[in-house]
């Protein structure tokens, strides 16, 4: 049984589209949560913490031309671009702070 995640149309109850807010907002938060620990935990033990996440190729094939950030909250063409846009959010927030 195949469990199909893109097909659920749904808001957070912040109003932010589902798959957005879980697999982008989610991990911006997790992130944000964990950061002054990893900091202080690097500066203590002299070693460098890091932050890894996993993705998967499903960031490939959203909208030509990127994303539309300011059409976020709106209904994605395809259903199954809701976990696409979600996941290539993850990657461009990512590649945004790597030595914080």
């Amino acid at each position: 049984m195949k469990l199909d995640l893109s097909s659920l149309k749904s808001l957070s109850v912040d109003g932010f589209e589902m798959q957005f807010a879980t697999n982008h907002l989610g991990h911006f938060y997790l992130t944000n949560l964990l950061l002054e620990n990893i900091k202080r935990t690097a500066k203590e033990t002299g070693i460098e913490g890091r932050i890894v996440n996993l993705s998967s190729i499903a960031h490939l094939n959203t909208y030509e031309g990127g994303i539309l950030f300011d059409q976020i909250d709106n209904k994605a063409r395809k259903e199954t671009l809701y976990i696409k846009r979600s996941k290539r959010c993850i990657i461009l927030g990512q590649s945004g702070c790597p030595h914080q």
